[in-house]
């Protein structure tokens, strides 16, 4: 990446029109190449190189169309490099590009090559259109691709669960609960060493989302985490089965989509976890909108990806993406006394714990 990447407020400095036009549309038309170059596995093979032919047949695609995919990526891009005698491998920035945006499951490594960006919100772009026309309306007439927005949470939220880790030893909490736990950091906390020290549990509306969820375990080799189906601000059906444990913590990467059926829903909701007597706390992990005095001071990475979450979010209408204080004032008004914001490890995500007073929140 270069320098002018990482200036604050996320400009990049002048260009001529031309530039700018040419610029763009090799990167549209990049992001696309790598987005389907990965879903057909050939990010996986690119670490050992291969010729246009031997990574076909390898992987039964159509040789004049991969090489023609792979020839223009090695000639316009950065992270692939082909040779004199046509070996296709990934070049060093490229290793250090699917080594960043990567994550391991058991025995299976998956990528993240705009999987949400192109991906699941394809759709979404394609229609574009017919939606500022008010010809096509989201959710009835198109929808984006939910199943490359759940893969690109699996491997975003790789980091996070640190982030989960040290909020349960703060809360001292016996058992964690995720709700809607797609993301696999139930997983990663169940596998890890010590990880039968504390009950994990897994609660979602939808069956799909749980059998998906279930995969991502078994991929990790674990089989200890309870799965149960229900609203996540109904618990009323399912939070009995939690009633032996001394101390839960709640957590969840959606909060932001569970705005979507309205702060005062979600707030009662809160209200009600927080009103149990063996509620700990809950945390909230999201990536905050962003102030905008706060562009000229921060990264143009970090200022574009935000602006991006807001986009894809705020456009279709299923989420709602808040600033930091406004989170904070979500978690007090869903009864939680004591808040504390800590920065996690995840890219642009934060932490917001709460919890009730005298149930205590303390330095690990």
């Amino acid at each position: 990446m270069s320098a002018d990447a990482e200036q604050p407020g996320g400009q990049r400095g002048s260009a001529d029109p031309q530039a700018w036009f040419h610029q763009l549309a090799t990167h549209y038309v990049e992001a696309q190449i790598y987005f389907h170059l990965n879903q057909c596995g050939v990010f996986q093979r690119l670490r050992a190189g291969g010729t246009a032919g031997e990574l076909a047949e390898a992987l039964d695609l159509d040789e004049r169309v991969l090489g023609s995919l792979l020839d223009y990526a090695a000639s316009v891009g950065e992270i692939i490099h082909v040779d004199s005698d046509g070996v296709f491998t990934l070049t060093p920035f490229g290793q250090a590009v699917t080594d960043r945006y990567s994550k391991v499951n058991g025995d299976r490594t998956s990528y993240n090559m705009f999987d949400v960006r192109v991906g699941a919100w394809g759709p979404v772009w394609v229609g574009l259109g017919d939606m500022l026309r008010k010809s096509k309306v989201y959710g009835v007439d198109l929808h984006r691709a939910g199943e490359y927005a759940a893969d690109g949470l699996f491997k975003l939220a790789a980091p996070l669960a640190d982030a989960v880790h040290r909020a349960a030893d703060r809360l001292a909490a016996t058992a964690v609960v995720e709700l809607g736990p797609t993301s696999g950091i139930l997983a990663q906390l169940a596998g890890a060493p010590g990880g039968d020290t504390r009950r994990y549990v897994g609660v979602d509306i939808n069956p799909q989302s749980l059998e998906h969820a279930g995969r991502l375990a078994a991929e990790r080799g674990v089989n200890s985490i309870a799965w149960y189906h229900g609203d996540a601000f109904e618990p009323a059906g399912w939070a009995a089965a939690l009633a032996e444990e001394r101390r839960v913590l709640y957590f969840s990467c959606h909060f932001h989509e569970f705005l979507a059926h309205g702060e005062d829903v979600v707030e009662r909701g809160l209200r009600e976890l927080t009103a149990a007597p063996n509620t700990a706390g809950v945390l909230i992990l999201e990536q905050p909108r962003m102030e905008p005095e706060l562009r000229e001071t921060t990264s143009s990475t970090r200022w574009l990806y935000a602006q991006s979450n807001v986009l894809i979010h705020h456009l279709i209408k299923n989420a709602r993406i808040l600033y930091g204080s406004q989170w904070q004032q979500l978690l007090h008004q869903g009864g939680c006394d004591d808040v504390t914001v800590e920065q996690t490890n995840g890219f642009g995500f934060t932490a917001y714990l709460g919890a009730r007073s005298g149930r205590g929140i303390r330095d690990v």
